[in-house]
Parts: structure tokens; sequence; C-alpha cells
């Protein structure tokens, strides 16, 4: 009788061992893209230090960031392209605050998803993340996740960066939300001008 109960219960430890197992195996595959290191590759504009993970990633940035004030569209190089057009959103944000004098690079980290991005706000700060992109003071550092990102969304993030950079004692943490959602804000009223302007144009061509 000792014998079958410790048989069974042998058979219930290999059967619970090989669950856990099959467990472990699964969560560690689902969140491997996510905790595992990131060899971060880097494109240096005028402003900002660029880290992207991969090529695919950097073509989707390109094509969420879509501002090109001066349609300067001399340079075919990704790099290039991306390089303007990050420079050209941050002196947009500078002129709408008012706030000239930035001399030091700001980096801006791409996550590929907002998955990755949470999770690297957990690593950080230890607790849920409930922002789509954030920008820390004390690395000077913008996070940003290219499932929803747009132009007011970096333009937004930067101004927080400008704001607490340009002033020697920052803002209380509502005032420079208020200064950096009216960029967020200014920039997509132009976006929408500007694509009725286009649309305008369209239809009155014959």
């Amino acid at each position: 009788m000792k014998t079958t109960l410790c048989h069974i219960n042998i058979n219930f430890l290999k059967a619970a061992a090989f669950i856990s197992l099959i467990v472990f195996v699964s969560f560690g595959n689902g969140y491997a893209g996510i905790s595992a290191p990131v060899n971060w590759q880097q494109i240096h504009t005028e402003n900002t230090i660029l880290y992207f993970q991969n090529m695919d990633d950097l073509n989707r940035f390109n094509t969420r960031i879509n501002y090109n004030p001066n349609n300067d569209n001399s340079d075919s190089r990704l790099a290039v392209t991306i390089s303007k057009k990050i420079d050209a959103l941050f002196r947009k944000s500078q002129d709408l605050l008012e706030m000239k004098g930035f001399t030091n690079k700001i980096n801006v980290k791409i996550f590929s998803n907002r998955q990755q991005l949470n999770h690297a706000f957990y690593a950080l700060y230890k607790k849920e993340c409930n922002a789509r992109a954030w920008y820390a003071h004390e690395k000077l550092t913008i996070y940003i996740q290219l499932d929803d990102l747009y132009e007011g969304m970096l333009a937004h993030e930067f101004a927080h960066a400008i704001i607490d950079h340009y002033m020697i004692i920052p803002p209380p943490g509502k005032a420079a939300e208020i200064l950096a959602r009216y960029v967020d804000t200014h920039l997509q009223m132009e976006a929408i001008k500007n694509s009725s302007e286009s649309q305008i144009k369209a239809y009155s061509t014959k």
C-alpha cells in the first residue's frame, strides 16, 4: 500500500514538473523578444541620438513620422531623411514654446510595440506603465513605441525635454504637460489644415 502511494506521488510530481516546464517554456518564448538583450543601433542627428533595433523598425518610424515642412527630398538615404524629419520636428517644438538654446542631444529609444515599451517602463520603475510614450529627465531620454506613434506624440515628448532644460527650475508637472499638449495639438491642427488645403487644390485641378 505504501509502495503504491509512493508510486502515485512520484508520478504526480513528474506530471506537475512536466506541466511546469511547458508553462515556463511557453512563457519564455512569449517574452523572448522583450526580455532578451537588445543590440541598439544609432543614428546621430543635430539634436538627437536615435536608437532603433532593426531596419524594419526604422522604416516604420519613417512612415509614422511624416514631417517635412520644407519638402526637402534632395537625399534619398533613409538615415538622412529621418534625421531631417526629427531635427525639423524638434525645432518646430522649440519655436512653438519660444524656448531656444538647447545644447544636449536627446536620446530617443524606439520600441517595436507597446508591450516592449511597457516592459522597459517596468524594468526602470518597477510599476505598470500607463503611457504610450514618456520622457525621463534624469536620463535625457524619450521612450516611444511604433504601434500608434505620430508626429505630435514625439513633439510632445520633445517639448517636455525642452521645457525641463530651458528653465532653471523646471515647472510643476501639470504646467509642463499643458505646454507639451499645446505643441501636440498645434501640430495636429496644422496637419489637418495642410491636408484640407491639399484636397482643395486637387479638386480644383482639371
